[in-house]
């Protein structure tokens, strides 16, 4: 699925900036809050990040199920032009 996401790096990317920004998205600025705070959201970091990539798996599942249909579509019907231009249009 990483193809349809700018490729594995990135799409590895974004899955741990959305995993640790929606743990740690809170504005600390004393080092030892943020020790503190850390310490007791840790705990379910693997639990937020395993919900996390079922969704985004599930999501990338629908939406490469949806972009193989429009391409069989479009291959299937490229004679008629009114009806490509819409199914490839972004």
């Amino acid at each position: 699925m990483a193809p349809f996401f700018n490729g594995r790096t990135k799409f590895a990317h974004s899955l741990f900036n959305l995993i640790t920004t929606t743990l740690f998205a809170k504005n600390i600025r004393i080092k030892k809050e943020f020790e503190l705070y850390a310490q007791k959201e840790l705990k379910y970091l693997y639990t937020i990040g395993q919900k996390s990539l079922a969704t985004i798996f599930e999501l990338g599942k629908a939406y490469q199920s949806c972009f193989e249909l429009i391409q069989k579509l479009s291959f299937q019907h490229q004679e008629k032009k009114p009806l490509l231009l819409s199914l490839l249009q972004k």
